[in-house]
């Protein structure tokens, strides 16, 4: 079954290889699962630029902050205040975050 575009923000989202997305010049997510998909990772890209994830881990579902590192890339622990305006997240509490977190994970994965 193919994956969905994913919205977030008002911004669309087509799903792509790891490969593609950082080289697209378009906003775009890559899915990541682990651990028999108790893990999962999507990261979102603009313009060929790791931007922010949305991660569910066991039952947690939250965001992290997302950056280039060398020809991968990397994760922060939390999001950064950019990270929040940027999702128009900041302002909300912990609960809707995660919320909101978990349900786009769900649209991707349905």
């Amino acid at each position: 079954m193919a994956k969905p575009v994913l919205v977030v923000n008002q911004t669309e989202y087509k799903p792509l290889s790891k490969a593609k997305a950082l080289a697209c010049s378009d906003h775009s997510y890559i899915t990541n699962k682990r651990r028999g998909g108790e893990h999962i990772v999507l990261t979102f890209f603009q313009a060929g630029v790791p931007v922010f994830a949305a991660v569910k881990d066991g039952g947690w579902c939250f965001f992290v902050t997302a950056m280039r590192d060398g020809d991968g890339v990397r994760w922060m622990y939390s999001t950064t205040i950019i990270t929040e305006k940027l999702l128009g997240i900041d302002g909300l509490a912990d609960k809707e975050k995660s919320a909101l977190a978990e349900k786009i994970i769900t649209d991707c994965l349905a």
